[in-house]
Order: C-alpha cells, then sequence, then structure tokens
C-alpha cells in the first residue's frame, strides 16, 4: 500500500492539510511568521520523505484560496424565490466564475 509505513504525525499532518485546505494561504503566511521566515512548503519538503506523498503534500500547501466577496464578513443573500431562479442564478455565477479563471490562467 502506498500508505504503509506512515506514522501518527503524517496521518495528523494530512488531517491537517485537507482540513485547512481552503485557507491555506492564511496558514502559509502564519506558518513563515511563526518558524522566523521558512515557508510551510520548505519544511514540507525537508520533512517528508517518500516522492509522492511529499508531492502531494507540497500541492496542497501551495493551493491557491480565491476569496469572494462577502465571504471574509459573512455576508448572505436570499434565498432564490423557485428552484428555476436557484439554477439560473448558479449558472450565471459559475460561467462568470469560469471565465474569470480561464482569463487569469
Amino acid at each position: 500500500s502506498s500508505m504503509k509505513g506512515l506514522g501518527t504525525s503524517d496521518n495528523l499532518l494530512i488531517n491537517w492539510m485537507i482540513m485547512a485546505k481552503d485557507r491555506m494561504d492564511e496558514i502559509r503566511e502564519a506558518f513563515k511568521e511563526l518558524n522566523d521566515g521558512q515557508t510551510l512548503q520548505e519544511w514540507l519538503d525537508y520533512d517528508i520523505s517518500g516522492q509522492d506523498y511529499k508531492n502531494l503534500m507540497l500541492k496542497l500547501a501551495s493551493r491557491r484560496c480565491p476569496r469572494f466577496n462577502g465571504q471574509e464578513v459573512g455576508l448572505s443573500q436570499e434565498p432564490p424565490a423557485s428552484k428555476e431562479d436557484a439554477i439560473l442564478t448558479f449558472t450565471k455565477c459559475f460561467n462568470k466564475l469560469c471565465r474569470q479563471r480561464k482569463q487569469s490562467g
């Protein structure tokens, strides 16, 4: 098995990285502050053995986390009046985000 030999600290690291994946930008900043300028990626690269496992952890640690308007203050909007309105709103928003992401590379 590819996970054979992983210890408790590896399991904790995997769980923590998965739970923190949506706030990885903040995690990277805090890690660097708390570790005298050493980046999370540098620490992982030094500390982890096993190339596949290391690559996975480095990809998670390097994950970009886009922020959406209102996310930081918990803004929300009223639910759509109908299922059709919900689908239309979702489709418009999803298509807009896809176009923006494609344009940004």
